[in-house]
């Protein structure tokens, strides 16, 4: 039976949280869901709240129309609708997207924008696929509601691998096992070619669920720890976060609870705002 669980927590840097997470299990499907609303836009703390429960609600079109864009599109356009009708502005949905879900035997990810997935293996490894812009300008569904960003996302697609474009994106892949709480690298290497990627897509792909029993899905502020000034590194704060201790009830808030009494103990903070979802799959 699959258990699925999120939380959300504002960083050191932000006077209001701009991260939402979201979750459902029901019958033969479960679902986690991150969004990640820009700093530099205002009133992004509603939009990725608004961008998120529209996603929720057109998960089937994410399932059943794979290869297309009408998820994004859908989605977008019915939070814009809801932002319209309050009187938000249009920027207010300037917020990533990623999302996993379980069904049939299959694992769905698919993000628009940074952020990370892990899955766990059965056997106890980790997978690890961290997606980065590293000039820091990641693509937003929101893009695709007018001319001028629909302009930005082709130019994002058509000069994805330039190395001096600012919307490039890296998409990182870790093996790594877990001993004595340690992550033990085992393999890096770049996403496939390959992989059919759009215009409002940073990445997307399907897993067999019967090799995995563990999904989680991170915002990018998952890579703003820190300790006096110094950066504490992505492997080493994984090698903190993904000691479960079980899987019953909201075990990814009680987790990330725990690790956040931890790092208050040693002085750690986060500077941006952290969200985090996960389904287990059961034994």
């Amino acid at each position: 039976m699959m258990n699925s669980d999120s939380a959300f927590f504002i960083g050191k840097s932000h006077k209001i949280c701009q991260d939402y997470s979201l979750y459902k299990d029901s019958l033969g499907l479960s679902y986690a869901m991150v969004s990640d609303g820009c700093s530099a836009s205002k009133d992004v703390d509603f939009g990725c709240r608004l961008l998120s429960k529209c996603a929720e609600k057109n998960i089937s079109l994410m399932l059943n129309d794979w290869d297309s864009l009408r998820f994004e599109l859908t989605s977008v356009k019915d939070a814009f609708l809801l932002s319209d009708s309050l009187n938000i502005e249009q920027s207010s949905l300037d917020a990533t997207l990623l999302v996993a879900a379980v069904k049939d035997d299959k694992v769905y990810l698919r993000a628009s924008g940074d952020g990370a997935f892990i899955l766990r293996k059965v056997n106890g490894d980790f997978l690890v696929i961290n997606i980065v812009y590293p000039r820091g300008y990641p693509c937003y569904p929101s893009y695709l509601l007018n001319k001028d960003g629909f302009d930005k996302l082709l130019l994002h697609f058509t000069e994805r691998f330039c190395d001096d474009y600012k919307y490039r994106v890296n998409i990182e892949l870790y093996d790594f096992s877990l001993k004595d709480s340690t992550l033990i690298l085992n393999e890096t290497r770049e996403a496939n070619a390959a992989i059919d990627y759009k215009w409002s897509l940073s990445y997307k792909d399907i897993f067999d669920s019967k090799q995995y029993d563990l999904v989680l899905v991170m915002s990018d502020g998952i890579h703003t720890f820190f300790h006096k000034n110094n950066i504490i590194s992505f492997e080493y704060v994984l090698s903190n976060l993904l000691g479960f201790k079980n899987y019953r009830g909201e075990f990814v808030q009680r987790r990330f609870q725990g690790f956040l009494r931890v790092c208050g103990q040693e002085g750690w903070d986060h500077d941006d705002d952290i969200s985090f979802a996960g389904i287990h799959l059961g034994e």
